[in-house]
């Protein structure tokens, strides 16, 4: 949806996607820390840009960053996408891994391992957000849409679910636009962000988490010549010669229902939260 969004011409959206500023209680997961540094990802906003947009996804998440946002723009309009609880973690667990948060390429053993993490132990030596790591957390969308709505009303929240994004991809598109006070704009509706993997796991460690002994003079030079904030994009090249699309096996229909369990009566939450009928989820 972003990045349908990122088409339209009233609408300008940040690179990256996810600063995940506001997330506070997520230090690793921020890519930029301060108010200035924030705001710099807007600069090249335009006065035809009626909407600024970011996507940072975990803010539903985040325990803070509901009531950071609405200290900052208490008239922000929220875009929430929900996903069945058991296809969002194991679609997350493969972003974690491709993003090197995770080191598990098993899932069920990430899985397992939940509750040693959450007392600080197995967290992996290249993961910068440990709370990442809490699978049976991170999609208890019944808890976190109830933490939205402790901040914003109805009214600023366009709420969607998955299986319509994907079964009418249009409509939903028509309907955030709609949300957004704006005109109707026709763009590529193609799919995106499929499942992706590292060709190389030596390469995407170089590029993705470069040794300090090359990173920290780079930084200073950047620093001495007030280029902090510049982004020069030779990552992105680099990241994409190294990825390929691969398809993730089916979780066996046992480890499935066990996993289900654990969202059973956070799904009923978000069922009379939302008015929605969810019995297919359960």
């Amino acid at each position: 949806m972003f990045h349908y969004l990122s088409q339209h011409p009233h609408i300008f959206t940040t690179h990256p996607k996810e600063p995940n500023y506001f997330a506070t209680d997520l230090p690793g997961s921020r890519f930029v820390s301060s108010e200035n540094a924030y705001h710099y990802l807007f600069k090249n906003a335009l006065p035809h840009h009626k909407v600024l947009c970011e996507g940072s996804i975990l803010y539903a998440y985040s325990k803070e960053a509901m009531a950071n946002i609405q200290a900052f723009n208490p008239k922000a309009k929220l875009i929430i996408m929900l996903r069945h609880p058991v296809d969002l973690i194991y679609s997350f667990h493969s972003e974690l891994l491709y993003g090197l948060e995770e080191e598990k390429e098993n899932f069920e053993e990430a899985w397992n391992l939940i509750p040693l993490r959450k007392q600080g132990k197995a967290i992996p030596e290249s993961n910068r957000e440990p709370k990442l790591l809490f699978y049976d957390d991170i999609a208890k969308h019944g808890e976190h849409y109830e933490r939205v709505l402790n901040y914003f009303p109805k009214e600023q929240v366009c709420l969607i679910f998955f299986e319509s994004f994907i079964n009418n991809t249009e409509a939903c598109y028509k309907g955030v636009l709609e949300f957004l006070d704006l005109p109707f704009h026709s763009v590529d509706l193609s799919p995106v962000n499929e499942n992706k993997k590292h060709r190389n796991s030596r390469i995407a460690q170089f590029v993705q988490r470069p040794p300090s002994a090359i990173l920290k003079p780079y930084l200073n030079i950047k620093k001495r010549l007030g280029l902090e904030n510049k982004h020069f994009g030779l990552r992105n090249p680099l990241l994409k010669a190294n990825t390929t699309v691969t398809q993730r096996k089916p979780l066996s229909p046992e480890l499935r229902a066990d996993i289900l369990k654990i969202y059973w009566e956070d799904i009923q939450k978000l069922s009379n939260l939302t008015g929605q009928t969810l019995n297919h989820w359960l």
